[in-house]
């Protein structure tokens, strides 16, 4: 059952939700950081962002990885054309 604070209905969030709203936020940040990489002049802050962004990347690979394992975050396999277009687009 809710709680209220103040007449206001409160929502209890499961481990999922929490995992879920974390992941979300690492994205956002990761999208972030990396226009702030792409418009500093300065290389020492730029190098310093680059080591936020790995830190944040890392992060959010736990994350996914632990929502995976639980079967929190479904996948659906990608075709061995769809890798090969996926790969030559690096390119």
């Amino acid at each position: 059952m809710p709680t209220t604070v103040t007449g206001v209905a409160q929502t209890t969030l499961t481990d999922q939700d929490l995992a879920g709203k974390v992941l979300s936020e690492h994205k956002c940040a990761a999208g972030s950081i990396t226009q702030a990489i792409l418009e500093t002049a300065d290389d020492s802050l730029r190098r310093e962002y680059m080591g936020i962004l790995e830190k944040t990347l890392n992060h959010q690979k736990m994350i996914f990885d632990y929502m995976y394992k639980k079967g929190w975050y479904k996948l659906t396999p990608a075709s061995p054309e769809e890798i090969s277009y996926a790969k030559g687009q690096g390119k």
